[in-house]
């Protein structure tokens, strides 16, 4: 399982050569999948590198099959606000999650509100839709007495099981 938020950062390769940083990982429009990564070397424009010419994503480098090309232009989907179905705000994507094979996302991360994530931290939730809004982040529509476990508990059964919680 590998959470997006910790893939930002890393230096990308090709060839034996650094390419540049991620910069940002893009989810296609319906949230369920690793699009693509942005990648940016210095003060060079960003490049794109689609999610099938990335051969390892690791946790400390990503290896691509080939260079980062031109980037997109619709190249900016991010998930935001959460609401359940009958309209109740919950909160806020903080992260995603993904599997290491294919790039499809498991779980997306949700923060509550400060007071909520001081008590109970931040929640997962593996049942969601997304509803895209033209130039804006896409909104998260969670169905109505989904339950959401918290990330800790969930992290717990991972490493302990070795998969994605299931």
């Amino acid at each position: 399982m590998i959470r997006l938020g910790g893939v930002t950062g890393l230096p990308v390769v090709c060839a034996g050569q650094l390419t540049g940083r991620v910069e940002q990982t893009v989810l296609t429009q319906d949230g369920r999948r690793l699009r693509g990564l942005v990648v940016r070397r210095g003060f060079g424009g960003a490049r794109w590198l689609p999610v099938e010419d990335v051969q390892v994503m690791g946790q400390v480098t990503v290896i691509a099959a080939r260079k980062p090309g031109k980037l997109p232009r619709d190249a900016d989907f991010a998930l935001g606000s959460v609401r359940d179905t009958a309209g109740l705000e919950l909160g806020r994507v903080t992260d995603v999650f993904i599997t290491g094979d294919h790039g499809h996302v498991a779980a997306i991360e949700i923060t509550l509100g400060p007071l909520e994530e001081m008590t109970c931290g931040r929640m997962l939730a593996r049942e969601f839709a997304v509803c895209p809004i033209p130039g804006e982040p896409g909104q998260v529509l969670i169905p109505t007495g989904c339950a959401l476990e918290p990330v800790r508990n969930w992290q717990r059964t991972h490493l302990r099981e070795g998969g994605d919680g299931e």
